[in-house]
C-alpha cells in the first residue's frame, strides 16, 4: 500500500486531526484546546502537523504526527527547535510503515527547517524513530523522593496496624531531618509565586550556562507551558535570597495523586539547587504529598544532587529521540547527552 502525507491548515481545527486524536491518542482534556494551546499559541511561533493518508486522493487520515516550535540555546547561540509531538496511528494501520512514513517525514522537515529536533518516544514508538534514522540522544530517568512511607511499608509488613504504626514513626523521622536540613539555609527562603513575572527573565539571564544545551526559560515561555496550559494545574516554589529578594531558583510542582511532580527545576546555580531542595521537600510534606518525583536527562552533576536528597534513580526510562538539522551536523555538543538539561519542561504534555 502507498502512503503520503500532507499538512493542514492549523488556523481552525480540522475535524479529521482531532477525530484521529480522539480514537487514537490520549490528550488530557479538549483536543482543540491542546491544538490550539500547542500549535497555534506557543511563543515562538505556529507548530505544524503532518497527516497520512493510504493511497491516492483524500481518503480519511490513518495517522498524524506534529510538532511545536521551541527556542534552545548552545552556550550564547540560539537554535530553533521542533519537539515532536502526538504521532498517532489508526489501529488498523498499526504495521510500522505508516508511522515509519510519518517519522521520515518530519525528519525531512527538520532538516530543512529548524537547527534540531528532539522529542520523547514512549516504549512502543521507540523503534519506529530508530528506523527512521534519529539518534537516541539517551534516556530521561525519573528520580523519586519518598517522603511518606504507609504506602511503601503497607506492601512489605502483613499487618496493617504494624504498617501504620512504623510508617507514623519513618515519617516523623524523616520530616525532622528534613527541617534540620532545611534550618541551616539562611541565606535563602522559599515562596510560592502566583506568576511567571519578569524576575524569571532575570534569572534565565544569569542561569542560562547551568547546562551547554537547555530550553529557554523565559517568563514568556513558562507561563505558556505551565501556566496555560490546558487540563494541568502547576505552583511555582521560588527561592529568594533574603538580602537583595532576587529569585535564585525556581520548581515547578504538579500533584499527580498523592506524589508531588517536580515539571521543571532551574536556579542561577548548583548552590541555589541544593538549597531549593533543602526547602522544598519539608513544604511539601506540610503540604500532604507522600513522595516527589523528577524525570531528568543530562549534566551528571544534576543526580548527583538529587542522590544528595533522598532521590532514589527508578528503572523506568524513556528515549529521547533527535534529529539535527543540516547546519548543526559535526557539533559534538549535539550528540553528548551530559550537555543538556532536559526536564518535563522540553515535552508537550
Amino acid at each position: 500500500m502507498s502512503y503520503h502525507v500532507r499538512t493542514p491548515d492549523l488556523g481552525d481545527p480540522p475535524a479529521e486531526l482531532l477525530s484521529l486524536w480522539a480514537a487514537n491518542l490520549p490528550v488530557r482534556g479538549a483536543p482543540e484546546a491542546k491544538l490550539r494551546w500547542f500549535y497555534r499559541d506557543g511563543p515562538y511561533g505556529a507548530g505544524r502537523a503532518f497527516l497520512l493518508h493510504a493511497g491516492p486522493g483524500r481518503t480519511a487520515p490513518i495517522g498524524s504526527a506534529g510538532l511545536g516550535v521551541r527556542r534552545l540555546w548552545l552556550r550564547d547561540r540560539p537554535l530553533r527547535a521542533a519537539l515532536f509531538a502526538d504521532l498517532a496511528v489508526d489501529r488498523a494501520h498499526r504495521s510500522g510503515f505508516p508511522a515509519l512514513a510519518l517519522v521520515r517525514t518530519v525528519k525531512h522537515h527538520v532538516r530543512e527547517a529548524f537547527d534540531l529536533g528532539y522529542g520523547f518516544p514512549n516504549a512502543k514508538a521507540a523503534a519506529v524513530y530508530h528506523r527512521g534514522g534519529y539518534r537516541q540522544l539517551g534516556e530521561m530517568r525519573r528520580y523519586v523522593r519518598v517522603l511518606r512511607t504507609g504506602s511503601y511499608l503497607a506492601r512489605h509488613l502483613p499487618e496493617s496496624l504494624l504498617a501504620r504504626a512504623t510508617a507514623a514513626v519513618a515519617d516523623r523521622a524523616l520530616a525532622a531531618v528534613d527541617r534540620i536540613r532545611a534550618r541551616r539555609v539562611r541565606r535563602f527562603e522559599l515562596a510560592w509565586s502566583g506568576a511567571f513575572d519578569p524576575r524569571f527573565d532575570s534569572l534565565w539571564e544569569e542561569g542560562r550556562h547551568l547546562a551547554p544545551i537547555a530550553c529557554e526559560r523565559t517568563a514568556a515561555l513558562l507561563t505558556w507551558r505551565f501556566a496555560r496550559q490546558p487540563g494541568h494545574h502547576y505552583r511555582i516554589a521560588t527561592l529568594i535570597d533574603r538580602a537583595t529578594r532576587r529569585l535564585r531558583a525556581y520548581a515547578v510542582v504538579r500533584t499527580e495523586d498523592q506524589g508531588a511532580e517536580l515539571a521543571d527545576l532551574y536556579g542561577a546555580g548548583l548552590a541555589e539547587l541544593d538549597a531549593l531542595l533543602r526547602l522544598l521537600m519539608p513544604a511539601l510534606y506540610d503540604l500532604g504529598h507522600a513522595s516527589a518525583s523528577f524525570r531528568f536527562l543530562g549534566a551528571p552533576a544534576v543526580p548527583v544532587l538529587l542522590a544528595r536528597h533522598g532521590f532514589v534513580r527508578r528503572p523506568e526510562a524513556r528515549m529521547v529521540a533527535l534529529a539535527v538539522g543540516d547546519l548543526m551536523i559535526g557539533e559534538p555538543a549535539i550528540a553528548d547527552p551530559a550537555s543538556w538539561f532536559l526536564t518535563d519542561l522540553d515535552e508537550d504534555s
